[in-house]
């Protein structure tokens, strides 16, 4: 499945994931879309968006900002976001990368 880049430097190339359905890719949107950004389909298309930019993904502590702007990339930003939200995403991400 190819997923345009809609947003940042990249905007206007596409990002191909090689066994994602368009069905996937659909669900993956609507997730996104209600605030559940730590979906496990949202995070394999990221982890493949970081990956496919050469990037590994253990090698840096992502923080909230960073997360956001890749899903605003993907075009799968949250509608509504709040600050509250931003600080859960920031422990779920210290957590992914095995910290307190």
């Amino acid at each position: 499945m190819t997923i345009p880049i809609v947003a940042g430097e990249g905007a206007g190339l596409t990002l191909t994931i090689v066994g994602l359905s368009a069905e996937a890719l659909a669900e993956a949107r609507a997730q996104a879309a209600a605030g559940y950004i730590d979906h496990v389909l949202v995070l394999r298309i990221v982890v493949a968006f970081i990956e496919a930019a050469g990037v590994d993904v253990t090698a840096h502590t992502w923080s909230g900002p960073e997360y956001m702007a890749l899903l605003d990339m993907l075009g799968f930003l949250p509608p509504m976001w709040s600050a509250d939200e931003d600080a859960e995403l920031d422990r779920l991400l210290i957590g992914a990368a095995g910290g307190e």
